[in-house]
């Protein structure tokens, strides 16, 4: 029946379908003459002849009558011709008939149950193509086609060409051959479940019987065994993969570690110290790689909080006996608001049927969108400031707020938030500021920041990364090694070696990468691994040696941290020294330096001069000006907390290195010493830092400039309060 009212082609008729999608979304009930509703319960095709098909027709449930929208079929590019007697539908050039339909009283109806609508003959076709004949049999060579043609075999396969002019891109492809994937020369897992690859794609071109058309698929790292889900939508994938973790660890009774995938549809996890799941995340990312800088975004840096920032705010808390705790921001990024124009495709399996050609227009960021990490921070720190909170000068990151006599911090990296206030009280009341704003999850005090584990105890507080340690060992086969007790020997200066046996760089660089991240709460292997991260360019045997021998240290110290004792006085003091012409390929000096607050290290460097020095003392100079630069960061940083130091001691074992930076006078035993250099004699003379001698015995950064003996490298280390956790527990 043709209906001029009508707003969509619609039957009650499933069987009329030659397609149908049942899963819709956004079509509102059918109302009727009658006042009464019928609910879409799908969309499709019907054909209505051998050539032509009526799209996006509605299954409408309990319609009786077939109606045909003539505004519908306009839309489509057909002509309505309406007589006395009947319609005819033609294109809009009228050289092609579609269908008659005849008036029966006061309605227009058409019957396709004709011959014309009638699917089931089987058709054939001619062409003479040779190319076309190659596609529609499934890309058959062309002497296999030359012998259906000669045989007769094929039906309308007659008088055709095969002119071999060019090459079928889709066989060429099929038959190129991928390089194979390098072998793996050290397993990373031990158990089954350790570790899951995942990968979902679709959708595919054509459904499958059971109408799906996207697949999961997942592979245990360490057995190698394989499973494959086939969906139907990809809003699937969250519950399919959520039933399959809940098998999978009771079928193999052990839990699932980690979860790997790509950016398609992005799962990750959050886990505790211990390397647990404790929250799966699954979020949409955006393709910002197909952005355009100028373009589609302009800055896109965020400020991070640097590792000496959240030493210092680990230092200052126990020296004020403040507790923190820790939360996070439930898909952060999706809060941030962005102020240039930017669209995105509808995501697969999640098109608007009524629009599937549209794009959407953000307002706020996704994830993968190069400006959403700043576009996130700046809603935060935005909302921060509205609530009383200042902004650190030094570090952005940080936040502080004065509330009477008390003080309350706030430390931000990305999602992550540790809080804390002499006042417990105001800890609360932050927690339910945050809920009301965002959406948070409460994790409790803090135990584990940026892979540190941090423990909180009556007496002070311990940092270490024990778990990695463990990690690591595991990692290189080093488990089973025998434990030695200093990183390195007393004649460990190393040199390039050349004529040694070169050994696998990727595995040096990794092993270098992962000793490296160690030393954010190890500073005793910090010269150590910056003297083996040397020779990544072309690493040797004796290389490689060195870096074992680090890693049997590790065996023999694994629960060795940090120790931030309470009580302590709330004083900043630098120590300075260096190791003159220490490398023993290009003669330059080694500087070496770490700084205090209180007893609480806060802060190490070991770090080869960029120039020659000369003299001992011009390396010293050199080096005191190093830790000069990090003091004046740490002071002005400190500002923000409210503690103001106006004088800062920095201790020095060169007596010539001090002279020369009390000296205002240039004299030629200076004068070769880089102009840049004698800033720290600036600050000297203005009063901001206080250089001053000690003995060589007594110098603590001896130990981030050269290799020691046992006991001179044991004094030190517990000198700078890097103790066992056991002697604290």
């Amino acid at each position: 029946m043709l209906d001029s009212g009508c707003t969509q082609h619609m039957t009650g008729d499933q069987m009329m379908f030659s397609f149908l999608d049942e899963n819709v979304g956004g079509y509102s009930d059918i109302i009727f003459g009658d006042n009464s509703r019928g609910k879409v319960k799908g969309v499709g095709t019907i054909p209505i002849s051998s050539n032509h098909s009526l799209s996006n027709v509605l299954l409408v449930d309990s319609l009786k009558f077939n109606l045909l929208a003539v505004t519908q079929l306009c839309d489509f590019g057909y002509k309505c011709s309406f007589t006395k007697d009947d319609v005819v539908v033609t294109s809009l050039d009228g050289k092609d008939h579609i269908f008659t339909g005849f008036r029966h009283e006061d309605v227009y109806l058409v019957d396709f149950a004709t011959k014309e609508a009638n699917l089931s003959t089987c058709l054939f076709t001619q062409s003479s193509l040779g190319w076309l004949w190659h596609r529609r049999l499934g890309h058959v060579g062309m002497k296999q086609l030359n012998r259906l043609l000669k045989h007769d075999l094929v039906v309308g396969l007659k008088n055709v060409k095969f002119d071999k002019d060019k090459l079928c891109s889709a066989c060429q492809a099929g038959k190129q051959v991928a390089n194979t994937h390098p072998t793996k020369s050290v397993m990373s897992t031990e158990r089954p479940l350790e570790l899951l690859h995942m990968d979902l794609f679709g959708p595919t071109t054509y459904r499958s019987i059971g109408g799906n058309c996207y697949c999961l698929v997942v592979v245990d790292d360490y057995s190698r065994y394989t499973w494959v889900f086939f969906l139907h939508d990809k809003a699937d994938t969250y519950d399919t993969f959520k039933k399959f973790f809940t098998r999978a660890e009771n079928e193999f009774e052990l839990k699932v570690k980690k979860v790997r995938s790509d950016n398609g549809s992005e799962f990750r996890n959050k886990q505790n110290e211990d390397g647990m799941v404790v929250r799966n995340k699954a979020r949409l990312v955006a393709q910002g790689f197909t952005q355009v800088e100028g373009l589609d975004f302009g800055e896109t840096f965020a400020p991070v909080a640097r590792l000496e920032a959240i030493r210092i705010l680990l230092a200052y808390a126990c020296s004020h006996n403040i507790n923190f705790f820790q939360m996070d921001v439930k898909s952060a990024f999706l809060n941030g608001k962005i102020s240039e124009l930017v669209f995105v495709e509808q995501p697969p399996g999640f098109e608007d049927p009524k629009k599937p050609n549209h794009v959407y227009k953000l307002s706020k960021a996704l994830y993968g969108l190069k400006q959403a990490p700043r576009a996130w921070y700046e809603r935060l720190r935005d909302f921060l400031i509205s609530k009383g909170f200042k902004i650190g000068k030094v570090d952005t990151t940080l936040f502080t707020k004065d509330i009477g006599k008390d003080l309350f911090v706030c430390q931000i990296y990305v999602d992550d938030i540790i809080f804390g206030s002499t006042n417990p009280s105001f800890c609360e009341e932050f927690g339910e500021m945050m809920s009301r704003e965002f959406e948070m999850s409460m994790i409790g005090e803090l135990s584990f920041f940026l892979g540190l584990q941090i423990k909180q105890l009556k007496e002070g507080t311990f940092v270490c990364q024990s778990k990695y340690v463990k990690d690591i060992l595991k990692k290189f086969g080093m488990e089973d090694a025998k434990p030695i007790k200093t990183p390195m020997a007393t004649n460990g200066h190393l040199d390039l070696d050349e004529g040694g046996n070169p050994v696998d760089q990727k595995l040096y660089r990794s092993m270098i990468g992962s000793l490296l991240y160690l030393t954010a709460s190890r500073p005793d292997i910090m010269f150590s691994v910056c003297m083996c991260a040397r020779f990544q360019a072309a690493p040797r045997e004796c290389h490689l040696t060195a870096v074992k021998r680090i890693l049997r240290y590790l065996k023999y110290s694994p629960n060795i941290g940090l120790w931030y004792p309470k009580g302590a006085h709330f004083d900043l003091v630098g120590f300075s020294d260096s190791d003159y012409a220490g490398c023993k390929v290009d003669r330059k000096s080694t500087s070496g330096g770490c700084q205090f607050l209180g007893r609480s290290l806060v802060s190490w460097s070991s770090k080869k001069q960029n120039s020659v020095a000369l003299s001992t003392a011009e390396a010293e100079y050199i080096s005191a000006g190093s830790c000069c630069a990090q003091l004046l960061w740490m002071k002005q940083t400190l500002l923000d907390y409210g503690v103001k130091f106006d004088e800062i001691l920095l201790l020095c074992d060169n007596e010539s290195a001090v002279k020369i930076a009390s000296n205002p006078v240039q004299h030629s035993r200076t004068k070769h010493i880089d102009i840049r250099h004698h800033f720290l004699r600036d600050h000297v003379n203005k009063g901001d830092i206080k250089i001053d001698g000690i003995g060589t015995d007594d110098q603590l950064a001896d130990i981030f400039t050269k290799p020691l003996d046992e006991s001179r490298f044991c004094k030190l280390r517990n000198e700078l309060n890097i103790i066992d956790f056991s002697n604290v527990a």
